[in-house]
């Protein structure tokens, strides 16, 4: 019976043995699980970026992109001002009671824009005076609402002319031609009134 005894005493701690390493086995398994999964969410946490972040980068680039958008654009150092890249500055010159007219390009040469100041006059006094020597056709007395009419001329065909009052300070004119088309401006500035002659070709 002690043999047997022995016998079964012998098996029962093998058994004991076995369960104590299979815990542990169990235990070093779980633990590395446990590790791999914080490892994985660290790494996503790592690659995802607070709204903060993002904003930050979103204004950046919108900060380099207007950057870039001002360093191409053309530059009229005499005057001060900066127009947008598609217009080029030609030359300035002067009209015969002293007005210093601007000349820019625009549509590769197919439009002409002129700009210039008339210091200390009133909107009817510079259509008057230099509005109305574009087109002779023009009314002769500035409408004071918004208007539109269509000529017949021998010289070039129907010329349909539309004023229309921006602001009470701005008005635009336009004339369409059969070769192309004229617009107008004259904005109210103070004491001055600003004038912006563009001329396209078809």
């Amino acid at each position: 019976m002690k043999k047997d005894n022995n016998v079964v005493y012998l098996h029962t701690y093998k058994l004991t043995y076995m369960k104590k390493n299979l815990r542990l086995i169990i235990a070093i398994i779980l633990s590395g699980s446990c590790f791999i999964s914080f490892f994985t969410q660290c790494i996503g946490t790592s690659k995802q970026q607070s709204p903060v972040v993002q904003a930050s980068i979103e204004k950046n680039k919108a900060d380099t992109t207007q950057t870039e958008i001002k360093e191409n654009d053309n530059i009229d150092e005499d005057a001060g001002t900066t127009h947008p890249a598609e217009r080029v500055f030609i030359d300035k010159t002067t009209s015969e009671d002293g007005i210093v007219i601007s000349h820019y390009t625009e549509d590769e040469g197919y439009t002409n824009i002129f700009e210039y100041t008339c210091p200390n006059v009133n909107m009817q006094q510079v259509y008057n005076q230099k509005v109305r020597n574009i087109e002779k056709l023009l009314r002769e007395k500035l409408p004071e609402n918004n208007s539109h009419y269509k000529i017949e001329t021998d010289s070039v065909g129907t010329l349909e002319v539309t004023y229309t009052y921006k602001t009470k300070n701005h008005l635009k004119i336009e004339l369409f031609y059969g070769g192309g088309a004229t617009y107008v401006e004259m904005i109210r500035q103070g004491k001055d009134v600003k004038v912006v002659e563009q001329y396209c070709a078809d």
